[in-house]
């Protein structure tokens, strides 16, 4: 069984980070696409909206997030949906 490096991922990510994992196990010669999704959540990064990015919430995302439930909450209790 083959290893995964995980700098060689990074390479390819930062490269492309379009690709899907299952392009990547073709490239890696692994046979199956989950070994990738494994190795990119190894070395922090999601796919969002079809695109490898780095899992990371800065402190403004994390606001974000509370502003808006707290927002959805109080809309909730002045008129419930």
């Amino acid at each position: 069984v083959q290893k995964l490096n995980s700098d060689q991922l990074q390479i390819a990510i930062d490269e492309n980070p379009t690709c899907t994992t299952r392009e990547l196990s073709k490239t890696f010669h692994v046979s199956r696409h989950m070994t990738i999704y494994r190795g990119m959540k190894r070395i922090g990064k999601v796919s969002k909206a079809g695109k490898w990015v780095p899992h990371n919430l800065s402190e403004i995302n994390k606001q974000q997030r509370v502003t808006c439930c707290v927002s959805q909450r109080f809309l909730e209790l002045q008129a419930p949906f």
